[in-house]
């Protein structure tokens, strides 16, 4: 199985799934010739993720995790699978919300892609959200990419999380309380 690329994946993972994206990735920005270092590549690839390489080069993230998916084939190839205890859904098309969402009030609407521009990562607010969530109330995150991480974290915390990809490619993840959610 392959690897998803989100702004989360560690560049040295990327490089060593897709050894074919070095090139791509030279070609994106003249930052990126320093992982023809070797030593940068062993040491620093393999802890920065693409965000922190992407804020460093002066490049957009979300563009860039869109360039190197298209890169690679079909926007779902490698994708993780749902962690365990969450309703996140898998799909490669146009897909739709989860019935447990009807009714529930969106008590905040976060453009992930926007934040991540501005150098903000969107967890710290997506916790504090969630956190506050009564049973009727849901946090609504829009990105490009499906935020894995978030969602094994949010739904390892006992909260309810789905994510489904629109027809305009965009994705939207949905949390609510896990507790009382049906």
């Amino acid at each position: 199985m392959k690897l998803e690329i989100t702004p989360q994946t560690r560049v040295g993972a990327i490089l060593d799934a897709y050894p074919e994206l070095e090139a791509v990735l030279l070609a994106y920005s003249p930052h990126f010739e320093k992982l023809r270092n070797p030593i940068l590549r062993r040491t620093v690839a393999k802890v920065a993720t693409l965000e922190a390489a992407a804020v460093t080069a002066g490049v957009d993230v979300a563009a860039l995790v869109r360039h190197l998916r298209a890169q690679i084939g079909p926007a779902d190839a490698g994708a993780a699978p749902a962690p365990a205890g969450s309703t996140a859904r898998q799909g490669a098309s146009a897909d739709s919300p989860p019935s447990w969402i009807a009714g529930r009030r969106v008590v905040e609407r976060i453009d992930a892609d926007a934040m991540l521009n501005r150098n903000e990562h969107p967890l710290g607010l997506v916790q504090r959200l969630a956190a506050a969530l009564d049973a009727e109330s849901m946090i609504e995150i829009a990105s490009s990419f499906r935020p894995e991480p978030l969602i094994q974290m949010l739904a390892a915390g006992g909260h309810r999380v789905a994510c489904w990809r629109g027809a305009d490619g965009l994705w939207t993840t949905a949390i609510a309380r896990g507790d009382d959610a049906t």
